[in-house]
This record gives C-alpha cells, sequence and structure tokens, in this order.
C-alpha cells in the first residue's frame, strides 16, 4: 500500500525501497516486482526495469501489463523491433490494452520517419498507415487517451494530412493542457502545412500558419522552459515568417521576426549546442544582414555576416561534412566579396 502512494506521487525511489520491503516479506508477491520495475523505469533505471518484468513474466506469463512495460522501456532504448514484439503479446493477452496499442503505433511513427530519412517513401508510408491504425484503435477503447491522439496526429502530418493532424492535436490538447510535448507537435503540423501553402502561393494562409506556429511553441516553452527542439522550432517558424514578411515588405516584422529566431537559435545552443542549429543561426544572421543591406546599413550588413560565417565555422567543426554548411558559408563569403575563399567551400559543398 505504502509503495503505491509514493508510486502515485511520483515518490519513485520511496516506492522502490517499500516494494524491497514487500518482496522481502513475501518473495512470491509478483505484483511488488511489477510495480517496482514500473517505478524503476521512471527513474530511468531501464535494465533494471527490464529485468523486473523479465522476473514477473517468469513468475506470471500472463501479465499483460508486465510485457506493455517492458516493451515501453525497450522502445525508450532504441530497441524498436523487440519493443513491438512485447506491446504485441501485451495485445494479445489484454485486446483493450489502449496504452499498447498507442505506443505501438508511436513506434511504427518513428520506425516511419527513419525510412522516409533514407528513402524508403513506400514502407515509410506503410508504417505511418499502421501507426494510424493502432491509434485509431487505442483511442476507440480509451477516447481521453491525449498520447495516442498525440501520436495520431503525427503520422497524419506525416502523411501530408496537415488538417487531419492539427485536429488530432488540438484534441489531445483538450484532453492534457499541460503537455509540452504536444504544443511542439502541432506546432511543426502548422509550419509544414505553412510550407506546402506557401508552396502553392497561398502566402497569406501560410503566413497565419507560420505565426500559429509560434504561438503553440510559445506555450510549449512555458510549459518546459528546457525543451531544445522547441526552441530551433520556434527559430525555424520565426525565420519562415520574416521571410514572408520582408517580400510584403514589412522591415520592422521582418526585423523582429529575425532577432527573434536568432534569439531561439542562441538559446537552444546554450542548452545542446548542435550543428544544425549553429547553421539555422547563420542562415538568420544571413537572412538578417540582407534586410540591413535593403536599409544600406552597411556596418550591420558587415556584422551579420561575419556571425554568420562563425555559426557555418562552428557547425563545420562539429561536422566536417556538412555540406549545406560549407555552401552557407560559401555564399556569404560571395557576398563579403571573398570570392576565392568562396570557391573552396563551393567546392568542399559537392
Amino acid at each position: 500500500g505504502l509503495g503505491k502512494e509514493k508510486f502515485g506521487v511520483k515518490d519513485y525511489a520511496g516506492a522502490i525501497v517499500d516494494f524491497d520491503k514487500a518482496i522481502e516479506l513475501d518473495p512470491a508477491y509478483v505484483r511488488a516486482y511489477f510495480e517496482r520495475g514500473r517505478a524503476q523505469s521512471y527513474l530511468g533505471d531501464y535494465d533494471s526495469a527490464i529485468a523486473a518484468c523479465t522476473q514477473v513474466l517468469e513468475m506470471d506469463p500472463d501479465e499483460a501489463g508486465a510485457y506493455y512495460t517492458r516493451g515501453n522501456v525497450k522502445a525508450h532504448l532504441g530497441d524498436y523491433t523487440a519493443a513491438i514484439v512485447d506491446l504485441d503479446k501485451a495485445i494479445e493477452l489484454d485486446a483493450q490494452y489502449a496504452y499498447a496499442y498507442s505506443d505501438r503505433g508511436g513506434i511504427k511513427l518513428i520506425l516511419g520517419v527513419s525510412e522516409e530519412a533514407k528513402g524508403n517513401t513506400e514502407k515509410a508510408q506503410s508504417l505511418y498507415e499502421m501507426a494510424i491504425a493502432d491509434c485509431h484503435k487505442a483511442v476507440e477503447i480509451d477516447s481521453e487517451y491525449a498520447y495516442a491522439y498525440n501520436f495520431l496526429g503525427g503520422a497524419k502530418a506525416s502523411l501530408g494530412d496537415f488538417e487531419g493532424a492539427i485536429l488530432d492535436f488540438n484534441r489531445a490538447i483538450q484532453i492534457d493542457a499541460e503537455d509540452a510535448t504536444i504544443y511542439n507537435n502541432r506546432g511543426s503540423a502548422k509550419i509544414k502545412f505553412g510550407e506546402s501553402e506557401n508552396a502553392r502561393g497561398n502566402t497569406k494562409k501560410a503566413r497565419h500558419l507560420y505565426e500559429a506556429a509560434v504561438e503553440d511553441y510559445t506555450q510549449a516553452i512555458k510549459i518546459n522552459p528546457d525543451g531544445v527542439d522547441t526552441y530551433k522550432n520556434r527559430g525555424a517558424a520565426k525565420l519562415a515568417f520574416g521571410e514572408l514578411e520582408s517580400v510584403r515588405g514589412n522591415p520592422g516584422k521582418t526585423e523582429a521576426l529575425y532577432e527573434g529566431a536568432i534569439e531561439d537559435y542562441t538559446q537552444s545552443i546554450k542548452i545542446a549546442p548542435d550543428d544544425l542549429t549553429h547553421n539555422n543561426r547563420g542562415l538568420a544572421r544571413t537572412a538578417f544582414g540582407e534586410l540591413e543591406s535593403t536599409r544600406g546599413n552597411a556596418e550591420n550588413t558587415e556584422a551579420l555576416y561575419e556571425s554568420a560565417i562563425a555559426d557555418y565555422v562552428q557547425a563545420i567543426k562539429i561536422n566536417p561534412k556538412y555540406a549545406k554548411a560549407y555552401k552557407n558559408r560559401a555564399t556569404v563569403k560571395c557576398k563579403l566579396g571573398d570570392i576565392e575563399s568562396a570557391r573552396g567551400d563551393a567546392e568542399k559543398a559537392q
């Protein structure tokens, strides 16, 4: 009883102590092993959690929850194939296990994204469709499970159904308005939708979607100020929004958006620097420099171009094979008149 109470208030370490005592008093107490494994998983002690669930299954092979928990932990460790095997077994034992369907759908979504990155479009599409089927089953069983709608939205967005994805994220937020990840994901769907509309020439709708994406990312940051991906994403949204405002001839708003993008990328770099974010901050500084150039602010223009080059240098230092960073650095060097050096970067970008 005490272990469950502590688990309920997220005192996982205290709960484990109580479950250990319960096991000491009754070594055949299967539930204590199971709950200890769950608590260990919440503490990130994944090896112990897997061992605990495996022990539960040796004592009771029909414990669906142990298969679910072990599958969930394996997914956290990136062992997606083994995770699906465990979740399949959980569903076999309990056909109404909404969480198992949802998590299996989430894993298929991750695998789909991986296959798409490799260029395996057909396989990725099949995985997205399977993810949608699993998540539909989850919400059919439990219509109040926010994360099933979250995964559902992610799969639909990956298939290009941005409106359907946003509706699913809306539903997830209705259920759980304090989950930063869902706001972040809805923002990303709006960004992709905006890019699609912009490509079709619907710039007004694209601007609205970019602005709405910024609002979602801002809400996600309010909930979780340390969400590094959210800062990156908000920076990208502000940069895209700023580029549209620049085309509209709105320099004041463009400047504010470019400055905001640079600030967001800077915050992301403070938390966890990487090559992509340095490159993207370089792009924002380049765009801002181009704006200053049109205004005739030569000193500001040069300073922004030089800081952009510094970002590309850092991106290349982190990843010496980063072709886009070489290409972007070459572009800025051309703007500064350093043609010979730019030619060398352009060759490296090939």
